[in-house]
């Protein structure tokens, strides 16, 4: 029903539900098709045919009402699917620093796991449900009119599936592969977007300009991508509505000639043509279905490895040489972290020129201190009111809000960017009250 991809998204027991919710509508469905039929074949006899046609439009108003049911169960499994997406993509990075430290990556991560995701994953998830409505609505009409009618349906219907699954396996492959450049233009259209703040807001002409450049850039080349994709998707589907309708045409007309003078069947099959049209169309929201499919999957597969973040080793981006701590110097990276971490609770200082790799080295402390919490220079954790007030206040409230935990270590990467002097000075009173419990490791802007 979805997508392999998809698959260990999908909560199965909500799938279950699903698959028995179609399945029941789609009986419905062909329970209506069944009676036209045998209206049809009761011609001459009202009270027989009178039943029937009643029993057809029962069914046909009840149809739409399984939708209140199977709607709902979509959309709760789509937000199921993306969390789960989430805490593969995501949550799964958790307390590892060294990945914190790849920012010339968060553009591309960022648009890759964003709202986007969620969309592919929610249309993935209605789109299979879909075709399993699709597939199991033909499989049900055609046995219903091959028994009730003429058996000639059945091998038509059984050849269009064939014909249509090969040519399929033909055309499967280009539009993939454009899907997937399309994606990927996509993907790195966004993640420009996302670098716009700088480089719009400011009154820099040059810098407006070049941007604006590489944006129509950009946005020419997905929207290329984009036009090309969907022709080839379109291409598909027309290719196999063709193919797939040739068997059962001809089998509509071997029916005529076989019954020709016959009233009640050719009444029945008049009663069948909208249900073989409607089948015949059927076919063709297959293939369209099957089209966005492969387009939806391709997109999710590149947004999945746009969404994987390399992991450096922290040490080999640390100049111990380079580096002192309360001015003094070590010999290794090992002799520095035991060093910190048999500290007593005071104010410790890392300094070293540009480049050294202090604030590696602060990711790699918060890494294998045993007791740590971690303040970057400009920290947006979650917790209340982290986020009102000036610069100033809110990196005061987080240091309080640090002080409250039980940590041993508290490191600072330059708390002092970007602050004045006044707010300068009452964080430092601040730290010196607090470097009475706790050790406090800090790198310094100034």
């Amino acid at each position: 029903m979805f997508s392999p991809s998809v698959l260990k998204y999908v909560d199965k027991v909500s799938q279950i539900k699903l698959i028995g919710v179609t399945t029941c509508q789609q009986l419905v469905a062909v329970t209506s098709t069944f009676a036209l039929m045998k209206a049809g074949l009761a011609l001459g006899d009202q009270n027989s045919m009178s039943l029937w046609l009643g029993l057809a439009l029962v069914c046909h108003v009840v149809v739409p009402f399984f939708g209140l049911i199977q709607r709902p169960l979509e959309t709760a499994l789509g937000f199921s699917a993306y969390k789960r997406f989430l805490e593969e993509n995501l949550l799964s990075k958790a307390k590892r620093p060294g990945i914190w430290q790849e920012k010339h990556q968060k553009e591309l991560f960022t648009s890759s796991i964003g709202s986007e995701a969620e969309n592919y994953l929610a249309v993935i998830i209605f789109l299979g449900l879909d075709l399993f409505t699709f597939i199991l609505s033909i499989s049900l009409g055609v046995l219903v009119i091959g028994l009730t009618l003429d058996t000639s349906f059945i091998p038509a219907y059984i050849a269009s599936g064939l014909f249509s699954f090969f040519a399929f396996k033909y055309f499967q492959k280009i539009a993939k592969s454009a899907a997937e450049s399309e994606q990927q233009s996509r993907s790195k259209f966004e993640s420009y977007l996302f670098k716009a703040w700088e480089n719009i807001f400011f009154k820099n002409s040059e810098v407006v300009a070049n941007y604006i450049k590489n944006f129509n850039s950009h946005l020419n080349d997905a929207k290329e991508k984009s036009r090309h994709s969907s022709l080839m998707s379109e291409t598909m589907v027309a290719a196999l509505t063709f193919i797939a309708s040739l068997p059962v045409i001809v089998a509509v007309f071997v029916v005529i000639s076989r019954h020709n003078g016959d009233v009640k069947v050719m009444a029945a099959l008049l009663a069948a043509i909208p249900r073989q049209l409607n089948m015949l169309a059927t076919f063709r929201t297959i293939f369209q279905t099957i089209s966005s499919l492969v387009s939806f999957e391709a997109k999710l597969k590149t947004m999945k490895g746009n969404a994987v973040l390399s992991e450096p080793v922290l040490s080999s981006r640390i100049s111990i040489k380079n580096i002192t701590v309360q001015n003094d110097a070590f010999a290794s990276l090992e002799d520095l972290s035991k060093s910190v971490s048999l500290s007593k609770p005071s104010r410790i200082q890392i300094r070293g020129s540009n480049g050294a790799g202090k604030s590696t080295l602060m990711l790699h402390l918060n890494e294998s201190l045993e007791s740590s919490f971690y303040i970057p220079a400009h920290p947006q954790f979650e917790f209340e009111d982290a986020e009102e007030g000036s610069t100033g206040q809110k990196m005061l409230r987080h240091i309080e809000y640090a002080a409250s935990l039980d940590n041993k270590h508290l490191l600072l990467d330059e708390w002092d960017a970007n602050l004045d002097q006044e707010n300068i000075l009452k964080i430092n009173e601040l730290l010196n009250r607090i470097s009475k419990d706790k050790v406090i490791i800090e790198v310094r802007h100034r």
